[in-house]
């Protein structure tokens, strides 16, 4: 009988210890906080064996992730099942980037040898295979929306544009010291968006071979394009997020978050102005705790969290054809390196 209540109390501290956080965080957040409804997170599973580094997501909703651990795994957007593995002969490499053609037939990584590998979604090795660089690793990876051209970068700072499907380079730019973080196609195939590791962002101009604007000074992390309106959605490592003009480089809103939240990853919502955003909380006796959270620009009170009590998510991408994320989040202490889905509910949630 003793020996079950001291069970009973160990186990009951554990879960004050491990709730509690989630009970504080709850209490910061106070009315901005909602616990149920619009977000649900349906699955959560360890396809790598080393840290997950990029995501993409095919328009037929197949999940295409790239590891350290030297393979791209393609899983089914519906459980999570993986369907493929693919890795290259080189065993020693690293695989930074991947990005998705839109015939959903094909898709192309980055590793730290320098090569950039295109792929058939059939078969398990490369068909093409391109030397961008000697000295660096790729970092990034984007190709247009006629399958006609890619757009690299790497951690030399330099970013490249190459024909499809033959893979000659037509062009090349050194446009920082520090390396690229994202880049990506915008406008077609004209423009570009690019972001440094040391928080930089640069829109250039691929046709001309200019830049039409930059800023150095506000910790950039994450980028999302709006096409039709032509804006930017931006966060920062000062925990802002901020509305940008594609064209002019002009700041349309900015939010900043409360003391204590970092954000890693933001992205607007299909056919809305609303932006989702990844946010972790700081808790000082335990990891951070996940959180996500909706953002309506122009509203007095525009910003919404959903408790998410997992691991902090890093990236997150949203499905074409269903309503749904796909997110991956690190935890290397614990050797953990998972990849998961949120259902997105639409539906009016009521409040409670």
């Amino acid at each position: 009988m003793k020996r079950s209540l001291r069970l009973y109390a160990v186990w009951t501290s554990i879960g004050a210890i491990f709730g509690g956080g989630v009970i504080l965080v709850r209490l910061a957040l106070g009315d901005n906080y909602r616990d149920h409804g619009q977000f649900n997170e349906k699955t959560r599973l360890r396809i790598h064996s080393d840290r997950i580094t990029d995501l993409a997501v095919s328009p037929d909703s197949i999940i295409y992730t790239s590891s350290w651990d030297g393979t791209v795994r393609s899983a089914s957007a519906s459980n999570l099942e993986t369907v493929r593995t693919y890795k290259p002969l080189n065993d020693q490499i690293y695989i930074n980037c991947v990005a998705i053609f839109r015939d959903s037939r094909r898709f192309a990584s980055g590793a730290d040898d320098g090569k950039i590998r295109i792929w058939r979604i059939e078969d398990e090795s490369p068909f093409l295979e391109m030397r961008a660089s000697e000295k660096w690793h790729i970092t990034a990876l984007d190709i247009d929306r006629d399958d006609t051209r890619m757009l690299s970068g790497d951690a030399g700072g330099t970013v490249s544009v190459w024909e499809l499907p033959s893979g000659r380079r037509v062009s090349t730019q050194k446009l920082s010291d520090s390396g690229v973080k994202e880049a990506r196609f915008v406008d077609g195939s004209h423009v570009a968006i690019i972001v440094f590791e040391c928080g930089t962002i640069c829109i250039f101009n691929l046709t001309t071979g200019s830049e039409v604007w930059r800023r150095g000074d506000l910790g950039i992390n994450s980028v999302d394009c709006q096409i039709v309106s032509t804006r930017l959605v931006t966060s920062g490592q000062d925990s802002t997020v901020r509305l940008w003009d594609l064209h002019t480089g002009s700041i349309l809103w900015e939010y900043a978050a409360m003391d204590g939240t970092s954000i890693s990853c933001v992205r607007f919502l299909k056919s809305s102005d609303a932006i989702l955003a990844a946010c972790s909380i700081q808790r000082s006796f335990r990891s951070d705790i996940g959180v996500i959270a909706t953002l309506n620009p122009g509203e007095e009170n525009p910003i919404q969290y959903h408790m998410n009590a997992s691991r902090p998510v890093e990236r997150f991408e949203l499905l074409e054809s269903l309503p749904m994320a796909v997110f991956f989040s690190n935890a290397p202490v614990w050797k953990r390196f998972e990849i998961g889905l949120w259902e997105l509910q639409t539906d009016p949630v009521e409040e409670f």
